[in-house]
C-alpha cells in the first residue's frame, strides 16, 4: 500500500529525530528554519539535506534519524548539494566570496573552495556530477549567468559566461561528461524574464538555446527525468496560465504543458515515481499530483515550499521544502502462518478482477537455508512493469498486496521464480 509521509524535524541538541507515521509540523526549536533547499541521497538510506540558513543534516537509515553534521556558519543561503559517495560531496551557496564547499568525511567538516577563477559568481544554484571527476555548476540568480565545471575532481575549474543565453540559471543536469542541459530565464529579472532551456554536447564549452518561452514572468527551475528521454522542468509563473515543461527526446525539444489557467503558482520542483505518477509544487501552499503523465493534475495533501525531488525506482522517494518528506511504496511481505508448506505455490490473486488492490499469496517449502524468491508483474506484451519481491525468504506462507492504481485496465501476469520453480497467474484489472 502506498505510504506518503513527512519526516518531522525534532531538534534535540545536535540530533534530529524523524517520525514517518503521518503528517507533522516542525515543533519549536532554537533554530529558525526558512526551509530546506536541496537534498541528495546516494542510496535509499543515506542522504543529506541542506537548510537555506546554514545547517547540514545526514541520515543513514532512510530518514528515521537525522544528525546535524555541520553548520556552515555564518554562511547562509546554501542552495545545492551533491555527493559522489558516503564521504565526498559539495555544497553551492549564494555567496560570491564563498561559493562552493567540499567535504571528505560525510559532511561533518566542510572546506571552502578557493581556486575558482574570477569573476566571482554571485551564487551556484544547481549542480550535477558525472562519475568521480566531472562537476558541473550553474548560477546565478543575478545577471549574468555562469557555467562552472571541473573535469578532474576540482583540481582545476573553468567558468564560462552564459549571459548571451540566459540572465539567470537555476538547475543543470548532465547525462554524460559531454551531454547536459540547464534551465533558467533570459531578460530583466523578474518583469521581463522568459524561461529558457540550454543544451550542450561538448561538456559545457558551448551551449545553445533549445527552448525559449513566449511569455514574460516565467522562470525555468528544477528539472526531473523519469528516464533518459522523458523529462520535466518546473516553472515559477508570475502570470497566467501556470504551466511546466515536458520533453520526450532527452531535452532536445520542450513544450509547455498547462497546470492551471490561473496565475500565482510559483512551482519550483517536479518529480515522477514512474512515467505516469508525479508531483509538482513550489513556493506556495499547494502541491499537485498527476497519475496520467501530466495530462491532468489534482490537489494533493502534502508539501509546502517544495524545492527538489529524488526517487529510487517506483518505491522510495524524497523531497524537501518546509519539511523533509518521504514517499514509501515498498511492498510489505506478511508471514501469514507458521505452517511449513511441502512445495512451492503461487496462488491466484484475490480479488480477481481487482481495482486497484489485490492480494497475492505464495508459499516457500522446507529449506535448510533461505531461498531467493522473485515475484514480478508483466503486461500482456511481456514487459516487466513491477518487481514485488526480490529477496531471500525462509520457509513459510506469505502474502503481499499489489497496487494497480497507476495502471490501465487489462490483463496482467504475476510470475514467481525460485530455483527451478516457475509459477504464473493471470490477473485482471478493471477500472
Amino acid at each position: 500500500m502506498i505510504k506518503v509521509s513527512v519526516i518531522a524535524i525534532i531538534l534535540s541538541g545536535n540530533n534530529i529525530q524523524a517520525q514517518s507515521s503521518g503528517w507533522f509540523r516542525t515543533p519549536g526549536s532554537p533554530y529558525t528554519y526558512a526551509g530546506f533547499q536541496d537534498l541528495y541521497f546516494i542510496n535509499p538510506n543515506t542522504g543529506w539535506v541542506i537548510n537555506i540558513e546554514g545547517p547540514v543534516f545526514r541520515t543513514t537509515n532512510g530518514g528515521i534519524n537525522w544528525i546535524m553534521t555541520d553548520s556552515i556558519s555564518p554562511m547562509a543561503s546554501l542552495l545545492c548539494v551533491k555527493f559522489i559517495n558516503e564521504n565526498t560531496g559539495w555544497i553551492g551557496t549564494r555567496n560570491p566570496n564563498r561559493q562552493l564547499f567540499k567535504t571528505t568525511n560525510g559532511g561533518f567538516n566542510w572546506t571552502v573552495i578557493t581556486n575558482i577563477p574570477p569573476p566571482a559568481v554571485s551564487g551556484f544554484q544547481g549542480m550535477s556530477l558525472v562519475g568521480d571527476s566531472n562537476i558541473y555548476l550553474v548560477g546565478s540568480d543575478e545577471a549574468p549567468s555562469y557555467f562552472t565545471r571541473s573535469t578532474n575532481g576540482g583540481t582545476i575549474w573553468q567558468s564560462i559566461n552564459l549571459g548571451v543565453h540566459a540572465t539567470v540559471l537555476f538547475d543543470c543536469m548532465f547525462f554524460s561528461k559531454d551531454s547536459g542541459i540547464a534551465s533558467g530565464a533570459i531578460g530583466n529579472f523578474v518583469s521581463e524574464a522568459i524561461c529558457v532551456v540550454l543544451f550542450t554536447s561538448d561538456g559545457g564549452v558551448s551551449w545553445r538555446n533549445v527552448f525559449t518561452g513566449n511569455r514574460r514572468k516565467t522562470l525555468g527551475w528544477n528539472m526531473f527525468f523519469a528516464d533518459r528521454d522523458l523529462g520535466y522542468c518546473a516553472i515559477e509563473s508570475f502570470s497566467a496560465p501556470a504551466d511546466y515543461l515536458k520533453t520526450t527526446n532527452g531535452g532536445l525539444n520542450w513544450e509547455f504543458k498547462i497546470l492551471r489557467n490561473s496565475p500565482g503558482y510559483h512551482m519550483l520542483a517536479i518529480g515522477f515515481r514512474n512515467e505516469n505518477t508525479g508531483w509538482i509544487g513550489g513556493n506556495t501552499d499547494t502541491t499537485f499530483r498527476t497519475t496520467d503523465g501530466g495530462n491532468t493534475w489534482a490537489y494533493t495533501g502534502f508539501g509546502k515550499n517544495l524545492n527538489n525531488f529524488q526517487f529510487f525506482g517506483d518505491s522510495i522517494g524524497y523531497c524537501v521544502g518546509q519539511y523533509v518528506y518521504k514517499f514509501d511504496n515498498t511492498v510489505v511481505i506478511k508471514h501469514v502462518n507458521t505452517v511449513i508448506p511441502n512445495e512451492y505455490l503461487l496462488e491466484q490473486n484475490y480479488p480477481n478482477p481487482f481495482n486497484p488492490f489485490t492480494k497475492i499469496s505464495f508459499s516457500v517449502p522446507v529449506a535448510l537455508n533461505s531461498v531467493k524468491v522473485k515475484i514480478s508483474v508483466f503486461n500482456i506484451l511481456g514487459k516487466e512493469i513491477r518487481t514485488l519481491v526480490n529477496e531471500s525468504l525462509t520457509s513459510g506462507n506469505y502474502e503481499i498486496e499489489f497496487d494497480g492504481s497507476n495502471l490501465s485496465s487489462g490483463v496482467y501476469f504475476c510470475k514467481m521464480e525460485s530455483g527451478k520453480f516457475l509459477g504464473i497467474k493471470s490477473m485482471i484489472l478493471l477500472k
